[in-house]
């Protein structure tokens, strides 16, 4: 690392762009966001300096030191990347899509006369906003004046559009005929289409493709909607001061979250009940409540809008002005300050008390863009909220598209909070993608997506999601309002639900009116003869011929279902086989035997062909698909779920992986049994470590077991210690005696580890007897390799005179020894751990040396490490524990106590 001219900190302490070019021994790096050494540093001489043209290096005789040339242009022209140009703050940038170029924003000044005395910006001040802005609309051509999305041509003369004229996301968000294309060139604010919810005739619904009618509540909504269940849902969002920077092509991120939400509630079916109004148990529409958190240390961390006429108050509410005033307030009441969140759980769970226990479905969606500031600190909190049984869904929403250390130490502290299993519940993505309709907020009722299939239950025969959702040609005309388009390769609405009056419909060929909908689909394998139920079905081998009757073959509704979602639809006897989004569709033909129309059903599953997962046995709807108590439990257990899907919880006195053993009790330990085949990977041999009883000999009470799966290391007669396979049951107290090796094997500990006298030591052969600095030990003998090359290998050897010999570090065989002598340290991760030499930054006493090492930082006159570089005068105490559980071997370290005090020194 460079000396700075200013004499300064090392490199990666720069946090912004300008700091970073001003000194010459830093770069910007655009792909990782952050301040490096210059490539430059690393040339000692002048003549590899002035010859390293690609990072513009050039020599300082002065200083002897080789330095990377100060940028020529301006800091945005210097980007070369959408991501680094929109990263820099000072000054601001935008980024040109079509041209891709960076350049400096115009018009960012607050001053009126500043902004008006520039010929390229106007000063626009309405609805209490006063801004500087470019000029619009003043193409002298009608053909580049309606390029630009807000501008339109009338009368030879090129005129910004009603929508156009507002300047910010913020203001155009709050017109409610208007939405912001961030994503257009340049960003514009543009007419909102009519939205689905605004129309009120079935065929107008149907001609639209973006809009689905659902039928048994006669309305028509956004067709990602069409699945949505009864459902409450709160928001908590974070409302911290980083929300206040670009997000992408956003200029602020917190307005751009708050138009996001707008546009959302616009869109969703939403009950209609006002805040505090008794909802419907069966309304296939939601309720949304609002909670914002943040706030600052031991001050207001969590509020909601006031619960005055006119705002939800973070009440649960399906009226949609309710919940457009409650987004306006937030927005007018951001916090703008740090990221607690601790008192917003607490808010959360309280609104869920208000909502009703009778099967609608619950969810909390968490939104943050930073890591939490009281990680750690609601544990309380989130059980709580967890009890609610609500599915807590994390969002982080990153400023670029590329991910940075930031979005990473966000994820850190989000997804703990989140329902199990904690990576189908979380999701990390850009600004642009949040506010887009493939974002998390507008799939929330698509049962194709992470969030969704959380959500969506099962539907009810004849489909309650939109035609283009299917994805497969056999699923989409199992759906009788839907038609399969070969020339387009996608599912679209019928012909025939363009016929909105019975008489026309059953005058129409292959349409037939359902009384029951009041709509008109089309008819399914209605053919008179074999040669067309076989021949000319709508999709190949879609009908088949039973007797004189043509039919739609049920396991082809089955087997080309590609998802969970589209498979458990209800329109046919199918079922999911597998777990999440890894499984088949199959054709349920084993949950029940049905005769004459009635159908007697297995444990676990219920409805007239046996097919729906009964809650009351298991509250995971995936258990249901592979696990009953009478078929997999031996009924003598019922259907639990663990990491790995469906698994039986035995009843006392029963154990093994199906209930069918009598257990008694053996010792703690590990032991091992082979899963059954119900589980994935037929066969593999899982490990149980046991905490009470096992099914081991006959009698005794039985406890249930932790299985977890794990490689299983050693050879059969390897001893207690062998095939303990995870690290921490080797290593644990209850085991043997055990030993973890780098390639993942447990070993019992043996030979001259073992010893504890020198007489017992020096009979074996291979070992040594070493006493010195007031330590005993036996140890396995060192350096006796017969080649250079094994020698060398073993980091505590040197080959010197055609003989392997112990280093000055390597002769000393425990950590504690080694972190005692001040030119070692022990390195407990390589194999075998050993004591080797040390070389500090404060032993080199030459500028390049030092520059060419990436920990060290050339402090004027020395050589220091380069995380100490910019340390202030600083007095800090060290609370350490000396407790005897310190004694205890510590992952590779065989004494904890000894391996902090390595640590310190």
């Amino acid at each position: 690392l460079a000396l700075p001219p200013n004499g300064g900190a090392p490199c990666h302490q720069y946090e912004v762009y300008g700091a970073c070019v001003a000194d010459a021994g830093c770069v910007w790096d655009e792909s990782a966001l952050r301040c490096a050494d210059t490539p430059c540093l690393l040339h000692c001489g002048q003549m590899d300096c002035d010859a390293d043209e690609d990072n513009k290096c050039a020599w300082n005789g002065a200083e002897n030191t080789c330095y990377t040339t100060p940028p020529t242009g301006g800091a945005c022209e210097e980007q070369k990347t959408e991501t680094g140009c929109l990263a820099l703050e000072d000054p601001e940038c935008e980024w040109s899509r079509d041209d891709e170029v960076c350049t400096e924003k115009l018009c960012t000044t607050t001053s009126k006369d500043e902004c008006t005395a520039d010929s390229q910006c106007e000063w626009f001040e309405e609805e209490g906003a006063a801004v500087c802005t470019p000029k619009r609309c003043t193409a002298p051509t009608e053909g580049e004046c309606v390029a630009d999305k807000r501008c339109e041509w009338e009368g030879g003369v090129c005129k910004v559009t009603e929508c156009g004229r507002w300047p910010t996301e913020q203001l155009c968000s709050r017109d409610g005929n208007c939405y912001y294309d961030a994503l257009s060139e340049p960003a514009a604010c543009v007419p909102k289409r009519e939205s689905c919810g605004d129309v009120v005739d079935k065929c107008a619904c149907h001609e639209k493709e973006e809009c689905f009618w659902l039928g048994s509540k006669a309305k028509c909504v956004e067709s990602q909607y069409g699945a949505c269940p009864t459902l409450d849902l709160v928001v908590l969002f974070d409302g911290s001061g980083s929300m206040v920077k670009q997000f992408g092509h956003h200029p602020h991120g917190f307005h751009a979250l708050m138009a996001t939400m707008r546009e959302w509630v616009n869109g969703l079916p939403l009950s209609g009940d006002k805040a505090g109004a008794a909802s419907a148990a069966d309304t296939q529409k939601v309720r949304v409540a609002f909670v914002q958190y943040g706030g600052e240390y031991k001050k207001v961390q969590a509020k909601v809008a006031p619960p005055t006429a006119g705002y939800a108050g973070g009440r649960l509410s399906g009226d949609k002005d309710e919940l457009l005033a409650d987004i306006d307030w937030h927005e007018d009441n951001h916090f703008a300050k740090q990221t607690f969140i601790k008192q917003g759980l607490e808010m959360t769970t309280d609104v869920l008390a208000t909502s009703p226990v009778d099967g609608r479905r619950r969810a909390v969606y968490i939104i943050s863009d930073g890591k939490l500031d009281d990680e750690g600190r609601v544990a309380e909190e989130l059980e709580k909220l967890h009890a609610t049984k609500a599915e807590v869904f994390g969002i982080v929403v990153r400023r670029f598209a590329q991910h940075t250390e930031e979005d990473i130490k966000a994820e850190a502290t989000l997804k703990p909070l989140t329902t199990a299993p904690q990576d189908d519940h979380f999701i990390n993505i850009d600004m642009d993608h949040m506010a887009s309709p493939e974002g998390p907020l507008s799939t929330i009722c698509d049962p194709t997506t992470p969030f969704g299939k959380y959500l969506v239950p099962s539907a009810a025969p004849g489909g309650v999601q939109a035609c283009s959702r299917y994805g497969a040609a056999l699923a989409c005309v199992g759906d009788d309002r839907c038609g399969w388009s070969d020339a387009e390769a996608r599912c679209t609405v019928s012909e025939c639900a363009m016929y909105c009056d019975s008489v026309t419909c059953r005058a129409a060929s292959g349409c037939g009116w359902d009384a029951g909908r009041d709509e008109c689909v089309a008819a399914r394998c209605e053919y008179e003869s074999e040669g067309e139920c076989v021949g000319r079905a709508e999709a190949p081998e879609f009908c088949e011929w039973v007797g004189d009757t043509c039919r739609v073959r049920g396991d082809r509704l089955c087997v080309e279902r590609t998802t969970e979602g589209e498979c458990e639809d209800g329109s046919a006897k199918c079922e999911w086989d597998g777990f999440g989004t890894t499984g088949t569709c199959i054709v349920n033909k084993d949950h029940g035997e049905c005769r004459d129309g009635a159908c007697c059903c297995k444990g676990g599953w219920s409805g007239a062909e046996c097919n729906v997962c009964r809650f009351g046995e298991s509250e995971d709807r995936a258990t249901c698909t592979v696990c009953s108590r009478e078929a997999t439990c031996s009924g003598r257990g019922s259907c639990g779920a663990s990491d790995y899907g469906a698994a039986c919880v035995c009843d006392a006195g029963w154990g093994g992986v199906d209930c069918s053993v009598r257990v008694g009790c053996a010792p703690a330990g590990t032991h091992w049994y082979t899963v059954f085949p119900n589980r994935p990977r037929e066969g593999e041999q899982f490990s149980v470590i046991v905490h009470g009883c096992y099914p081991w000999a006959e009698g005794g009470e039985g406890q249930s077991v932790k299985v977890v799966p794990v490689r299983r290391g050693g050879g059969a007669g390897a001893g207690a210690g062998a095939g303990a396979g995870a690290e921490a049951a080797c290593l644990s107290e209850d085991a043997a005696v055990c030993e973890w090796s780098r390639d993942d094997v447990c070993r019992k500990v043996t030979g001259c580890v073992a010893q504890t006298s020198k007489g017992e030591c020096e009979a074996e052969r291979e070992c040594e007897w070493f006493e010195e600095e007031g330590a005993a030990v036996c140890t396995p003998k060192r350096c006796t390799a017969p080649t250079e090359g094994e020698c060398v290998a073993d980091k505590r050897c040197e080959w010197e005179g055609g003989v392997c010999k112990v280093t000055e570090c390597g002769r000393w065989p425990t950590e504690q020894l080694c972190s005692r002598d001040g030119n070692c340290y022990y390195d407990a991760l390589s194999e075998p751990a050993v004591c080797v030499e040390k070389e500090t930054c404060e032993t080199v006493t030459e500028r390049c040396r030092c520059q060419q090492q990436d920990e060290c930082f050339w402090a004027g006159d020395a050589c220091v490490e380069s995380r100490y570089g910019a340390c202030p005068t600083l007095d800090l105490v060290v609370l350490f524990d000396g407790s005897g559980s310190m004694t205890r071997q510590f992952g590779r370290h065989p004494h904890g106590y000894y391996a902090l005090m390595a640590t310190m020194r």
